[in-house]
């Protein structure tokens, strides 16, 4: 098994942020993981569902068409798509957002190229 098989999807995630911002991409990462309230003074953190739950993990603006919207939803090479992401993913479709599902530093570098130049 070679290390891009054993890399872990917050490491692509690190690398794909490291790339864009030295792009000088416009983005940011989506934090979509539960809503803690409470567990001050002692008492027990209250967990509940983020209603972005499914949200992609990173969203930003292309650089050669700033109007143009752009998702990607990171996986590892084994990752599955959630449900909730495939939803989200419909709805910014419809609304004219690329949506992407890298499962690489590489591959989102490939992609990004091509839609660059497309633009």
């Amino acid at each position: 098994m070679t290390t891009l098989e054993r890399q872990k999807e917050s490491e692509i995630q690190k690398d794909i942020l490291d790339y864009l911002k030295a792009k000088g991409y416009t983005h940011w990462r989506s934090y979509v993981g539960p809503i803690v309230r409470g567990g001050h003074g002692g008492r027990r953190p209250q967990f509940s569902k983020n209603p972005m739950a499914g949200y992609p993990d990173v969203t930003g603006f292309l650089l050669n068409e700033p109007n143009q919207m752009f998702c990607m939803e990171i996986k590892t090479k084994k990752g599955i798509v959630s449900d909730e992401q495939i939803k989200w993913h419909k709805l910014l479709i419809e609304h004219g957002v690329i949506v992407m599902i890298p499962k690489s530093v590489e591959e989102a570098i490939n992609t990004m190229e091509l839609m660059e130049i497309d633009c």
